[in-house]
């Protein structure tokens, strides 16, 4: 199992990012809220079951794919900051 501090806040902005605080504001009801809690919950015990399953190796390749999504994800939202700066 791979012993590493980084993957806690890569695995934050899943978690908590905007897609779900979209689907919250947009179904702001408590089933809505209660939807969002158990697909969150699903994922993640998915995630303790997959680990008996799968070896270090696959489990280090995902980790470091999700961090290049994730720096994929950072650099668009810089270079449309950039751009919405300079107006174009």
């Amino acid at each position: 199992m791979i012993k590493d501090p980084i993957l806690v806040p890569i695995a934050i902005p899943y978690i908590c990012g905007p897609g779900v605080i979209a689907f919250i504001l947009v179904h702001s009801n408590p089933l809505a809220i209660f939807l969002a809690w158990i697909a969150s919950a699903a994922i993640l015990l998915a995630g303790i079951a997959l680990t008996r399953f799968l070896n270090a190796a696959i489990l280090e390749g995902v980790a470091k794919l999700m961090g290049f999504g994730l720096t994929v994800i950072a650099v668009e939202m810089i270079v449309n900051g950039l751009l919405n700066i300079w107006g174009k």
